[in-house]
């Protein structure tokens, strides 16, 4: 095994090189890159900790699921680091927020709601 002695920051870009090599798709791409910035900025926090806490300029914190992606990024990162032989925390031992739910639920009109829609007045002028 080559260890690397280069700081975790500078594989990052490599790393994204990477994703683009073996064909993740742009959406894929770009949210590792956005998710793995976040976690630069981390670096002397408790990756978890900051994620639950995090808050962006609207003041809004991160959803369980979203922060679940986060998570889903640096497990990928950890394991591109195994492959190249990068001296790394294991990708297993990060843990995915567990009990969410990961399917979206549909959520329709009831017959009340319908009527109401119908019976509204057109104020298109």
């Amino acid at each position: 095994m080559n260890n690397s002695s280069k700081p975790i920051i500078e594989h990052i870009p490599l790393f994204l090189n990477y994703c683009k090599e073996i064909g993740l798709s742009e959406k894929t791409f770009e949210n590792y890159k956005r998710f793995l910035n976040k976690f630069i900025l981390w670096l002397k926090k408790e990756y978890r900790l900051y994620l639950s806490s995090y808050k962006d300029n609207k003041k809004q914190s991160l959803k369980p699921i979203t922060q679940n992606y986060y998570l889903i990024a640096l497990r990928a990162l950890l394991s591109y680091f195994s492959a190249k032989d990068v001296l790394s925390l294991p990708s297993d031992k990060i843990t995915l927020l567990g009990g969410l739910k990961t399917e979206k639920t549909v959520k329709f009109l009831n017959l009340e709601q319908v009527e109401k829609l119908l019976l509204a007045p057109n104020l298109i002028i």
